[in-house]
């Protein structure tokens, strides 16, 4: 099955203005953050702000045969061209908390301890 993968990424002003003010200057980066601490409906909240403000980029489709395998998939030590399930779109980074793995069928948001569906 392809899952499509979606990340929060910094765009080079975005990563200035973070360098320059710190993470607090950017409400993205604020969304981003807060999630790695988050949990069941709050990390959802979270996720569904990030989607309705554009934090979100499509970065990359993985062939899996379940989440658990795309995470794995997702954070294989080896690079991106030699690994023939991922189809990097644009630049994706490892599969972390806060990401979205999307099915033909649903939406999951990885969480600290799994995975959880938006």
């Amino acid at each position: 099955m392809k899952y499509k993968i979606h990340q929060i990424r910094l765009n080079e002003l975005e990563r200035a203005i973070v360098n320059q003010k710190g993470h607090q200057a950017l409400t993205k980066q604020i969304r981003k953050l807060d999630m790695e601490f988050a949990e069941g409906d709050v990390l959802k909240k979270l996720t569904h702000e990030s989607l309705k403000a554009g934090d979100y980029d499509y970065v990359a489709d993985i062939t899996a045969n379940n989440l658990d395998e795309v995470f794995y998939i997702g954070n294989m030590d080896i690079p991106r061209e030699e690994n023939a399930h991922i189809n990097d779109i644009d630049d994706m980074y490892s599969v972390s908390m806060g990401n979205i793995i999307e099915s033909d069928e649903a939406r999951y948001v990885v969480a600290s301890m799994g995975f959880v569906k938006i």
